[in-house]
């Protein structure tokens, strides 16, 4: 069979499958069940959640934040963990989700105080560098989450995503885009 006689072949097959769909069935008009109306997905991440996220994700890989990495980290949260792109869905991490960023973020926070005396989103630039390099080492020693350096590496694979992963991270790099397949969006 050459390609021409496999495609008119799978042609009429989904003609006859069209066809058949329907027999014995009430028209599809006169079925009077509604859906559910739409809900306003949840919010995972809070104001300071988001600053603090934005902060980390510019320090790991510059240009992230203004890449819109917190809004990125709340799309793939509020996802089904079947849909995310999140670093931790393909190392096989258990969903959800936001079981690992929210706890590892708070420990990050405790050990920003500890260290800085402010929370993450009030630093400078060179403090959470400096922050991001005591997780990267494993140095925090109240920590309270997965691993210090593990959420440095999801983190950081994460924020390379959406800095560098999307067409406009391509242009910044100078790098021609050529992908397989177009996505629809950056990470929507």
């Amino acid at each position: 069979m050459d390609r021409r006689d496999f495609i008119l072949l799978g042609a009429a097959g989904l003609g006859i499958a069209t066809g058949l769909a329907g027999c014995g069935k009430e028209p599809a008009a006169s079925i009077t069940a509604t859906a559910p109306p739409a809900q306003a997905p949840e919010t995972v991440l809070d104001a300071s959640a988001r600053a603090a996220f934005q902060a980390l994700a510019d320090a790991l890989a510059p240009g992230a934040g203004a890449a819109g990495f917190a809004d990125y980290l709340e799309t793939q949260l509020s996802a089904p963990p079947e849909q995310a792109m999140l670093m931790l869905r393909y190392l096989g991490v258990p969903a959800p989700y936001a079981d690992f960023y929210l706890p590892a973020l708070a420990a990050a926070q405790v050990w920003s105080k500890q260290t800085f005396g402010k929370a993450i989103e009030a630093l400078d630039a060179a403090s959470v560098a400096a922050l991001v390099g005591d997780i990267a080492a494993g140095k925090p020693t109240a920590w309270a989450a997965a691993p210090a350096p593990f959420f440095y590496f999801v983190l950081r694979a994460d924020a390379v995503d959406v800095a560098y992963g999307t067409r406009g991270g391509f242009e910044r790099l100078g790098v021609p885009y050529m992908a397989h397949i177009e996505p629809a969006g950056d990470w929507s």
